[in-house]
């Protein structure tokens, strides 16, 4: 598969997409594989194509593997960048991976105020200028443009 993938991004005539990427991530992190998931993930970055909940959740997986645990640093990075909003089934994992490594949990929720529920900690407020809005408003405006699963 990972030959596939390879002969397929050095066409110039096909885009490696993530519909085709994806499977062979999924099953090389359930082999616990380590050092071909990295492949796939610079194949990923190589064609621009951001990570999802679905790979997060094929690298939790991967991470679960006897050697493989280091990995969650990149997931956890990875998630920082990617998602605005942990879904159920990735935080089911995410929750079972950490209590696996006998690690204390603690559920916290923001308040409106922008208080941590379980640290009382006040986030910080983020003023960002003028011409700083529109050039992130005009990002965004392209990026929903963009066609994610064709890249």
């Amino acid at each position: 598969a990972m030959q596939l993938l390879r002969a397929l991004e050095k066409t110039s005539e096909h885009v490696v997409k993530r519909r085709s990427v994806l499977p062979v991530l999924e099953g090389v992190c359930e082999m616990g594989d380590g050092k071909v998931v990295m492949q796939l993930l610079e194949m990923l970055k190589r064609n621009h194509i951001p990570l999802q909940e679905e790979e997060l959740m094929a690298l939790v997986a991967l991470c679960g593997h006897e050697g493989q645990e280091d990995y969650m640093g990149l997931v956890l990075s990875e998630m920082r960048q990617v998602l605005y909003r942990v879904g159920p089934e990735l935080s089911h994992s995410l929750k079972t991976w950490f209590a696996s490594q006998n690690w204390s949990l603690h559920p916290a929720q923001i308040s409106h105020a922008g208080v941590c529920s379980h640290c009382d900690s006040q986030l910080l407020s983020v003023h960002a200028a003028a011409s700083s809005v529109r050039r992130i408003k005009m990002m965004m405006e392209q990026l929903m443009l963009e066609d994610l699963d064709g890249k």
